[in-house]
């Protein structure tokens, strides 16, 4: 009863559930989720590799961090970790998932396991980068203002910034 309640979970969910078994590199189950997220079929997605899944920088950074997280695993830490890696949708497209994932030694055959769930997060990375250019924008704007500008603290009155003019000025 309990294992149908969580298929049933993990079949209506929208966050993609995985299970890689890292003695293969290959996935053991994907929810059909997968294909919201990325438009691949379940069999298309069981077919991939992890490297086949993710962008070269996302796999760069996952090969420097796994065999870190492998090694403590191994000591007797058990944790959880969050990533944000770029991933492939079968248009060729990339999409950005934030990635929960634990190590799970798996009691039937002894492999190496990684439980994940992966979640859209495109909209807030693209939201970070508009941000991120309008701050840049904005500091340039007031850095390089021909006249004096300058942001100070209210209550302490201690100047926080100050621009080129200002300090060309005073």
């Amino acid at each position: 009863a309990s294992e149908n309640r969580y298929r049933l979970l993990a079949e209506n969910i929208s966050d993609v559930i995985w299970v890689l078994d890292l003695n293969t590199s290959s996935f053991t189950y994907i929810s059909p989720s997968i294909q919201q997220l990325r438009g691949l079929t379940f069999k298309e997605a069981m077919a991939e590799t992890m490297q086949d899944s993710v962008s070269p920088a996302s796999w760069g950074y996952l090969m420097s961090i796994l065999p870190i997280r492998i090694e403590e695993f191994q000591r007797g830490t058990i944790r959880s970790y969050t990533d944000q890696l770029e991933q492939y949708r079968k248009d060729g497209s990339l999409i950005w998932v934030e990635v929960t994932s634990r190590f799970v030694v798996n009691s039937e055959n002894g492999h190496l396991e990684v439980y994940g769930a992966s979640r859209d997060i495109n909209e807030r990375k693209i939201t970070e980068k508009k941000l991120s250019e309008s701050e840049e924008t904005y500091r340039y704007l007031f850095l390089n203002h021909p006249h004096p500008m300058w942001i100070y603290d209210l209550k302490t009155l201690a100047f926080l910034e100050v621009n080129e003019a200002a300090i060309a000025k005073y």
